[in-house]
């Protein structure tokens, strides 16, 4: 077994006070996430969702999280002791969500690690699964364990014990965990993003992998596990039966299995890949990097002798295991619209940076692993079935929501002619006079700032008060007609109300973190399968 480091720093802080840091003036990084059951309505959510902000704001800290009905999960960075209050603070608020959390904190990051602002992104799920609402497995009824580091280290020795990788394709091309000889089989499932994960879930050939074995699972911060380990112990669960029609349902569900036994165990390690090589600095299982979603952008392990890259260069196929630039692979193969992050080296992406012209060049030479394998996963194949119990409320949930949107959306461009001009998409430190100079008016003209009403911050947004409506009219019809900037970023020009809850000056009074609520739009949710 490989050296241990300080348990007491490996152990999860799940119930625990964090402890101090060492400089509490350095930066620090602060990884977690929360999961609650039942979810929050739709008021309880956007409640929620201030709440974090304005406790963020009054500790100064930055970063970016997704805050879904489900819960939360963030990656923030702060000044250690700022760290620290702001998990006591979350706490304060609301323990029965905040207490079981593992904080994992690091210390002593470089200043240019630190986020510039806050962002917490307001989404369905906080995985993407495409398991949101009544499609979530729950979690109450999981029978799935988590083991602490040491214990699911030892764990990976156990014969005919499987592991499954349940990252991205990009995030294991890099790095991974490899069993030893006679230990755990480790399988990739080879997939661009979640979505296709409970697919794979429900191929035969993966059920036949699983079935009576005890099943090891990791992720990077361990929050995809929870909901991948839900989801395998439901398709696995006995079928209830509610009518004597219901228990038809036995059947169907013993054939959908094909025979097979439902897994020995679930496993997962707590904390993740990250917690894992705080407890094994030598590298434990683990070999390579790990991809991180925050500006570390990989984590190896500090005292790992065999630092070879495990990833090689989309285009000339060299060693290399670091993610810059963010190239992505758009090869037309299997997959027919693969989007996946590649790894380009610096030979190849230095002229690139110098030269823009040569990027096209470049960019149609990149292919990911998947693509050269010709790789189409498991978009194919149907989703579980205990996935669908709630697929037409679903359904009829988004059917209302898109029609609420549509409702805004028109109502919006019906809005009547107005003196008052409403911008947004804002530079955070946009000056009055770029504002005003980017929409061909004369400097004296009155702008206010729209303010944030809970956090009292700026966040994108202002109004402009022209003489009449006619003059307000051409400032609309211009920008229709050539789209407007301020420091490159494309403005949204339309009638508005009156100034409303902000204030006057030259800038606007935006005090750092910068705080932004973003809604993420459908179509890029169906794409993106963000992870922890």
């Amino acid at each position: 077994m490989a050296a241990v480091a300080d348990l007491a720093q490996a152990r999860s802080s799940a119930h625990r006070a964090l402890p101090p840091a060492e400089d509490p003036g350095a930066v620090s990084l602060l990884l977690f996430y929360a999961y609650r059951e039942p979810a929050w309505t739709d008021a309880e959510h956007k409640k929620a969702l201030a709440e974090v902000l304005a406790i963020g704001a009054r500790h100064k800290i930055t970063g970016r999280g997704r805050c879904a009905p489900e819960g939360l999960n963030c990656t923030l960075t702060g000044r250690g002791g700022d760290v620290r209050k702001f998990c006591a603070s979350l706490r304060a608020w609301d323990g029965a969500l905040f207490g079981p959390a593992d904080f994992k904190v690091t210390d002593g990051l470089e200043e240019n690690q630190r986020f510039k602002a806050l962002t917490i992104r307001k989404t369905e799920e906080l995985v993407g699964y495409g398991l949101a609402n009544d499609r979530a497995p729950k979690l109450a009824t999981n029978s799935a364990r988590h083991l602490e580091a040491d214990a699911y280290h030892k764990a990976l020795e156990t014969p005919g014990a499987v592991v499954i990788d349940v990252r991205n394709q990009y995030e294991t091309e890099i790095g991974r965990i490899v069993p030893p000889p006679g230990g755990a089989e480790l399988l990739d499932p080879k997939i661009r993003n979640s979505h296709e994960f409970p697919r794979w879930l429900n191929l035969p050939e993966t059920k036949k992998k699983l079935a009576g074995r005890s099943v090891l699972m990791y992720c990077t911060g361990g929050i995809r596990c929870e909901r991948a380990s839900a989801l395998l112990h439901d398709m696995n669960a006995a079928p209830t039966c509610e009518s004597q029609e219901d228990c038809a349902n036995k059947a169907a569900a013993a054939a959908l299995l094909e025979g097979a036994d439902p897994p020995k165990e679930i496993l997962m390690v707590r904390g993740g890949i990250e917690r894992y090589l705080r407890t094994f600095p030598e590298g434990g299982y683990w070999r390579g990097a790990n991809y991180l979603f925050d500006k570390r952008f990989e984590q190896r392990p500090e005292k790992q002798a065999d630092r070879r890259p495990l990833g090689s260069c989309a285009a000339c196929l060299a060693p290399c295991d670091e993610y810059r630039g963010k190239f992505a692979c758009k090869f037309a193969c299997a997959a027919k619209d693969c989007r996946v992050p590649v790894v380009v080296c610096a030979a190849c992406r230095d002229p690139v940076f110098a030269d823009a012209a040569k990027r096209p060049a470049l960019a149609a030479k990149l292919r990911c692993r998947l693509c050269r394998e010709n790789h189409a996963g498991a978009r194919a194949t149907p989703l579980p079935d205990c996935v669908l119990k709630g697929g037409a409320d679903d359904v009829a949930r988004k059917a209302a929501a898109k029609r609420q949107r549509d409702d805004r959306a028109t109502a919006k461009a019906a809005r009547p002619p107005a003196r008052f001009v409403f911008v947004g998409n804002l530079p955070f430190t946009a000056e009055r006079s770029e504002v005003l100079d980017a929409l061909s008016l004369d400097r004296a003209t009155p702008l206010t700032w729209l303010l944030d009403r809970t956090t009292r911050l700026f966040y994108g947004s202002a109004v402009i008060t022209c003489a009449d409506v006619a003059a307000a009219s051409k400032v609309v019809d211009a920008a229709g007609r050539r789209p407007r900037r301020v420091r490159g970023r494309k403005l949204r020009v339309n009638f508005g109300a009156g100034g409303g809850d902000g204030c006057d000056g030259p800038r606007p009074p935006c005090a750092r973190p910068r705080v932004a609520v973003l809604e993420a739009p459908a179509a890029k949710r169906a794409k993106k399968g963000n992870a922890a």
